[in-house]
């Protein structure tokens, strides 16, 4: 198993899951960026992708799906409560916000299901707050959580823009009884651990 992580000044991280029989996962469609070395890197090592599998629904996290799935053609997973972020509202996934990309969205792929309890790898940790249907994956053999905008190195992530406060405390002290040593890959920054958190992010303490 490995994790690399695609960074992009402004907007979401994306990782890309690999397994030892050259099967992966990508974990979050960032955007507005260029997403070709990400790309790039999946097919120089031949990997199939068995999904992209979405934290939420925000405009910074979705808008590369068009050319994942252009590459990949790989089914697509999102949280049923974060159904309306996905499907165009622009109120909600906040594609408002950087204005010249409002038309991208118009071609975005419809061909998305619904998170189960676990999905490969990973169970899927329910963690409202941030949006309505905001959730974590949890690699429990290997101590690994992918948080998306719950969870930052030393901080959270906002509320204000279709969340909720107290759910996403609700959902913070969830994630905070796992493994202290669980590794955590963020929506944005750097990665950190359960136990530094516990120690160090004032909304943990």
């Amino acid at each position: 198993m490995r994790v690399t992580s695609f960074s992009f000044y402004s907007a979401a991280t994306s990782y890309l899951y690999e397994m030892e029989d050259s099967t992966c996962y990508i974990i979050d469609a960032p955007g507005p960026v260029d997403l070709s070395n990400l790309i790039k890197s999946v097919k120089d090592k031949k990997l199939k992708v068995l999904g992209v599998l979405l934290t939420h629904g925000h405009y910074d996290h979705i808008l590369g799906l068009d050319e994942l799935d252009r590459a990949f053609n790989a089914p697509i997973f999102i949280h049923k409560e974060d159904e309306g972020f996905l499907l165009k509202e622009n109120n909600l996934n906040m594609s408002f916000l950087p204005k010249k990309y409002d038309s991208l969205f118009s071609s975005l792929p419809q061909n998305y299901s619904f998170y189960g309890a676990t999905l490969g790898p990973f169970e899927i940790i329910f963690t409202p707050g941030h949006t309505p249907g905001s959730i974590s994956l949890f690699d429990w053999e290997n101590k690994l959580l992918f948080s998306g905008d719950t969870l930052f190195n030393g901080s959270i992530g906002r509320w204000d823009l279709g969340g909720s406060y107290s759910q996403i405390l609700q959902s913070l002290s969830k994630l905070s009884n796992l493994d202290p040593q669980t590794t955590v890959y963020p929506g944005h920054g750097d990665k950190t651990t359960i136990l530094y958190e516990k120690r160090n992010n004032p909304y943990l303490l």
